[in-house]
């Protein structure tokens, strides 16, 4: 029986509240309105969101494949398949369908210049979207597909879900993951010195989009730390201390506010192993359940956080449009009521999704063997 771990519910809450908060600012910026943090920064926290994200995605995955693997049962590869499919598919096609073939005809998400393209190129964009690879969808055309511009991520997750397996598989998985590792990011850090710099300008861009919209390096680095944990390296078992646990989290925070001196591309990895010892320090030890009513919530934030991941965008626009033309708020005071009624709106939705859509096929992974 896996073991549950609270704190790394409060963690996913965080994570999608980082994203929801700086795509609160990219609407305003549709809108024509200036948000409350610098432009850099907006993108700053959501890429800390995201990379912490995909940290504890790889982290728990290696984690649960490496003592499956272990076991008299073995890892089960074709289940662990269908407990991934049932995880992420079911809200993640309804949210693609309903924002393809319903949103976009509403003048509510109408954004210029992308939803022309989108209405040009449909079949091609959703059929990149309904495959699994959305993350394509940057490096092939102009324009986003805003509302669920969030998605590409989940292309990234889905590769290294057919990855996995393979690295587990293998005698060694933890040395070829650390190999893979050291090649995604060496042959990342020089497409993007060469960008601009050789005469295959063309070529050494597209391998560079291709190598920044699969953030395979982050799920890696979670990985790699899952296994070296449980082999009981020293690094790792270090690692797992309160005193780093308090200073990964803190450069996270740090980071944030230096991310311009931080290298182009490779703050994400950055922000992946800052957050590796809060993933070790709360694994380590024995879970202690709590009646706190404060920590139950952030922790149920957790397990509502890929609705809040798929959801949160749309919401934040429908309650931007309804303050816009049915408040007499302005200036600071409207930025303001998009950010609380925003936020609460995204909780209360995702809330919705999680026990219609993504709960009844959650319990399924107990039942379909």
């Amino acid at each position: 029986m896996k073991t549950y771990y609270p704190a790394l519910d409060i963690l996913r809450f965080a994570a999608a509240t980082m994203v929801l908060l700086g795509h609160v600012e990219f609407v305003l910026n549709f809108r024509w309105m200036e948000g409350f943090m610098p432009d850099s920064m907006e993108y700053e926290i959501g890429k800390a969101g995201v990379a912490i994200f995909f940290a504890l995605s790889g982290f728990l995955l290696a984690k649960i494949a490496i003592e499956e693997k272990e076991s008299e049962a073995g890892f089960n590869v074709k289940q662990f398949f269908k407990n991934r499919a049932l995880r992420i598919l079911p809200l993640y096609y309804f949210v693609t369908l309903v924002s393809f073939f319903v949103l976009t005809r509403y003048s509510i998400f109408y954004i210029e210049n992308e939803t022309e393209e989108l209405n040009e190129f449909l079949f091609q964009k959703l059929m990149l979207y309904l495959t699994l690879i959305p993350q394509f969808n940057n490096i092939i055309f102009k324009e986003r597909v805003t509302i669920v511009v969030q998605f590409w991520t989940i292309g990234s997750e889905v590769i290294f879900y057919i990855l996995l397996p393979f690295l587990m598989l293998v005698k060694k998985p933890l040395k070829l993951m650390i190999k893979l590792f050291v090649a995604f990011a060496l042959l990342k850090f020089a497409s993007q010195l060469l960008s601009g710099k050789t005469e295959f300008e063309e070529a050494v861009s597209i391998l560079y989009q291709l190598m920044f919209m699969n953030r395979i390096d982050c799920l890696l680095v979670g990985s790699i730390a899952a296994l070296m944990f449980h082999k009981k390296h020293k690094w790792a078992l270090s690692l797992s201390s309160r005193d780093n646990m308090i200073f990964g989290t803190g450069l996270i925070v740090i980071m944030l506010f230096l991310h311009r001196r931080i290298i182009t591309g490779f703050d994400y990895t950055l922000y992946s192993a800052a957050i590796i010892p809060y993933l070790l320090y709360f694994t380590s030890g024995e879970q202690k359940q709590t009646n706190n009513f404060f920590l139950k919530a952030l922790a149920f934030g957790g397990r509502i956080s890929y609705s809040i991941y798929l959801t949160h965008f749309i919401v934040l626009m429908v309650v931007c449009y309804l303050l816009y033309n049915y408040t007499l708020l302005h200036g600071d005071e409207f930025k303001l009521a998009l950010y609380v009624i925003g936020a609460i709106s995204v909780y209360l939705v995702s809330s919705l999704t999680y026990y219609i859509i993504e709960r009844p096929f959650l319990r399924l992974k107990n039942v379909v063997r």
